[in-house]
Protein backbone atom coordinates (compact mmCIF):
# COMPACT_ATOMS: atom_id res chain seq x y z
CA UNK A 1 0.00 0.00 0.00
CA UNK A 2 1.07 3.58 -1.25
CA UNK A 3 1.43 6.52 1.39
CA UNK A 4 -1.53 8.27 -0.70
CA UNK A 5 -3.65 5.26 -0.22
CA UNK A 6 -2.64 4.60 3.24
CA UNK A 7 -3.95 8.61 3.41
CA UNK A 8 -7.24 8.27 1.56
CA UNK A 9 -7.98 4.97 3.78
CA UNK A 10 -7.33 6.57 7.32
CA UNK A 11 -9.15 10.21 5.94
CA UNK A 12 -12.22 7.97 5.10
CA UNK A 13 -12.39 5.42 8.52
CA UNK A 14 -12.31 9.12 10.02
CA UNK A 15 -15.10 10.16 7.83
CA UNK A 16 -13.57 13.19 6.77
CA UNK A 17 -13.92 15.01 3.39
CA UNK A 18 -10.84 15.86 1.54
CA UNK A 19 -12.13 19.61 2.34
CA UNK A 20 -12.02 19.33 6.05
CA UNK A 21 -8.67 18.09 5.72
CA UNK A 22 -7.36 20.69 3.61
CA UNK A 23 -9.12 23.22 5.86
CA UNK A 24 -7.26 21.53 8.81
CA UNK A 25 -3.85 22.01 7.21
CA UNK A 26 -4.44 25.09 5.65
CA UNK A 27 -3.69 23.73 2.05
CA UNK A 28 -6.14 23.33 -0.76
CA UNK A 29 -8.77 20.38 -1.47
CA UNK A 30 -6.61 19.50 -4.73
CA UNK A 31 -3.27 19.34 -2.44
CA UNK A 32 -4.43 16.80 -0.80
CA UNK A 33 -5.92 14.69 -3.29
CA UNK A 34 -2.29 14.98 -5.21
CA UNK A 35 -0.95 13.47 -1.66
CA UNK A 36 -3.84 10.56 -2.18
CA UNK A 37 -2.51 9.71 -5.49
CA UNK A 38 0.80 10.03 -4.78
CA UNK A 39 1.29 12.97 -7.17
CA UNK A 40 3.64 14.35 -4.58
CA UNK A 41 5.63 11.06 -3.18
CA UNK A 42 7.95 12.69 -0.44
CA UNK A 43 6.20 14.67 1.76
CA UNK A 44 8.32 16.92 3.70
CA UNK A 45 7.99 16.59 7.57
CA UNK A 46 6.72 19.64 8.13
CA UNK A 47 3.66 18.18 5.99
CA UNK A 48 3.63 14.92 7.82
CA UNK A 49 3.67 15.14 11.13
CA UNK A 50 0.34 17.23 10.85
CA UNK A 51 -1.41 15.26 8.16
CA UNK A 52 -1.04 12.37 10.78
CA UNK A 53 -2.17 14.85 13.79
CA UNK A 54 -5.14 15.17 11.63
CA UNK A 55 -5.85 11.70 10.52
CA UNK A 56 -4.99 10.61 14.40
CA UNK A 57 -2.53 8.28 13.56
CA UNK A 58 1.44 8.63 13.39
CA UNK A 59 4.14 9.60 10.50
CA UNK A 60 5.41 6.22 10.79
CA UNK A 61 1.71 4.61 9.99
CA UNK A 62 1.49 6.88 7.65
CA UNK A 63 4.45 6.22 5.69
CA UNK A 64 4.05 2.58 6.20
CA UNK A 65 6.95 1.71 8.61
CA UNK A 66 4.43 0.47 11.64
CA UNK A 67 2.48 -2.16 9.85
CA UNK A 68 0.89 -3.10 13.00
CA UNK A 69 -2.67 -1.50 14.00
CA UNK A 70 -2.27 -1.38 17.23
CA UNK A 71 -3.96 1.56 19.38
CA UNK A 72 -1.82 4.74 18.93
CA UNK A 73 -0.38 5.79 22.56
CA UNK A 74 1.36 9.01 22.71
CA UNK A 75 4.86 9.39 24.46
CA UNK A 76 4.20 10.40 27.83
CA UNK A 77 6.72 12.63 29.75
CA UNK A 78 6.49 14.07 33.38
CA UNK A 79 3.59 13.91 35.07
CA UNK A 80 1.86 11.45 33.17
CA UNK A 81 4.72 8.88 33.87
CA UNK A 82 4.71 9.75 37.33
CA UNK A 83 1.11 8.73 37.62
CA UNK A 84 1.89 5.61 35.25
CA UNK A 85 4.76 4.25 37.78
CA UNK A 86 2.18 5.59 40.71
CA UNK A 87 -0.55 3.06 39.35
CA UNK A 88 1.70 0.29 38.58
CA UNK A 89 3.01 0.26 42.10
CA UNK A 90 -0.28 0.03 43.62
CA UNK A 91 -0.95 -3.05 40.93
CA UNK A 92 2.39 -4.76 41.94
CA UNK A 93 2.34 -3.30 45.29
CA UNK A 94 6.09 -1.97 45.29
CA UNK A 95 7.08 1.39 46.18
CA UNK A 96 6.94 3.34 42.99
CA UNK A 97 10.89 4.32 43.09
CA UNK A 98 11.54 0.72 43.27
CA UNK A 99 9.27 0.15 39.85
CA UNK A 100 11.17 3.59 38.42
CA UNK A 101 14.82 2.43 39.26
CA UNK A 102 13.91 -1.26 37.94
CA UNK A 103 12.30 -0.02 34.51
CA UNK A 104 15.09 2.20 34.19
CA UNK A 105 17.97 -0.33 34.74
CA UNK A 106 16.77 -2.56 32.47
CA UNK A 107 18.67 -2.59 28.31
CA UNK A 108 15.59 -1.83 26.30
CA UNK A 109 18.02 -2.05 23.24
CA UNK A 110 17.06 -6.13 22.75
CA UNK A 111 13.06 -4.99 22.18
CA UNK A 112 11.51 -3.95 19.09
CA UNK A 113 11.85 -0.45 18.35
CA UNK A 114 7.96 -0.33 18.68
CA UNK A 115 8.32 -1.53 22.40
CA UNK A 116 10.76 0.95 23.27
CA UNK A 117 8.18 4.05 23.71
CA UNK A 118 7.51 5.21 27.21
CA UNK A 119 3.75 4.50 27.82
CA UNK A 120 1.80 2.52 29.82
CA UNK A 121 1.59 -0.56 27.78
CA UNK A 122 5.34 -0.38 27.46
CA UNK A 123 5.88 -0.15 31.07
CA UNK A 124 3.75 -2.55 32.16
CA UNK A 125 5.47 -5.24 29.93
CA UNK A 126 8.90 -4.28 30.87
CA UNK A 127 7.83 -4.42 34.21
CA UNK A 128 6.08 -7.64 34.15
CA UNK A 129 8.68 -9.64 32.62
CA UNK A 130 11.44 -7.98 34.88
CA UNK A 131 9.37 -9.28 37.03
CA UNK A 132 8.78 -12.74 35.91
CA UNK A 133 12.95 -12.37 35.38
CA UNK A 134 12.12 -12.72 31.83
CA UNK A 135 14.32 -9.89 31.08
CA UNK A 136 17.61 -8.83 32.93
CA UNK A 137 18.10 -5.42 34.77
CA UNK A 138 21.59 -4.16 33.57
CA UNK A 139 24.22 -4.99 36.20
CA UNK A 140 25.22 -2.17 38.76
CA UNK A 141 28.64 -1.60 40.35
CA UNK A 142 28.28 1.56 42.62
CA UNK A 143 30.84 2.68 45.15
CA UNK A 144 29.69 5.26 47.69
CA UNK A 145 30.36 6.90 50.96
CA UNK A 146 26.78 7.88 51.75
CA UNK A 147 27.29 11.58 52.18
CA UNK A 148 26.81 12.68 48.58
CA UNK A 149 23.29 11.25 48.70
CA UNK A 150 19.95 12.13 50.35
CA UNK A 151 17.92 9.77 52.56
CA UNK A 152 15.63 9.44 49.64
CA UNK A 153 17.95 8.57 47.20
CA UNK A 154 19.76 6.23 49.66
CA UNK A 155 16.38 4.50 50.36
CA UNK A 156 16.58 3.65 46.47
CA UNK A 157 19.69 2.50 46.50
CA UNK A 158 18.80 -0.03 49.56
CA UNK A 159 15.60 -0.98 47.84
CA UNK A 160 18.06 -1.98 44.59
CA UNK A 161 20.49 -4.05 46.67
CA UNK A 162 17.74 -5.83 48.03
CA UNK A 163 16.43 -6.60 44.96
CA UNK A 164 19.47 -7.94 43.73
CA UNK A 165 19.91 -10.21 46.73
CA UNK A 166 16.43 -11.02 46.21
CA UNK A 167 16.93 -12.39 42.55
CA UNK A 168 20.54 -14.21 43.80
CA UNK A 169 18.15 -16.45 46.33
CA UNK A 170 16.02 -17.48 43.55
Amino acid sequence: MTIGQRIKNRRIELNLSVDEVAEKLNKNRATIYRYEKDDIKELPITVLEPLAKVLETTPADLMGWDNNNQEIQPVLLGSELNNIFAKLAEEYNKPKEYLISLFFSCDLNHLPASQRTLNEKNIRYVLTNLMNNSIEPATLAVHFDGEEYTESELDEIRQFAEFVKNKRAK
